[in-house]
């Protein structure tokens, strides 16, 4: 499970923004666990970039 760290209220303006729609507050705790889930899968493809490169430090460059 992601963590949930990331500030609500910015994903519920996110949100709000994309579709003019009300977001529920459930809904709003899961964008938030799939936008940590999503960080963190695009942060292991692309530290395993950013080794394949030999660098220890992941750069712009290694995410897709």
């Amino acid at each position: 499970m992601a963590p949930e760290f990331l500030p609500k209220a910015a994903v519920k303006r996110i949100a709000f923004d994309a579709t003019g729609s009300s977001i529920g507050a459930d809904a709003v705790e899961k964008f938030v666990q799939l936008a940590g889930e999503f960080i963190q899968n695009e942060a292991i493809k692309a530290d395993k970039m950013a080794k394949h490169a030999g660098r220890k430090t992941i750069k712009a460059v290694d995410i897709k």
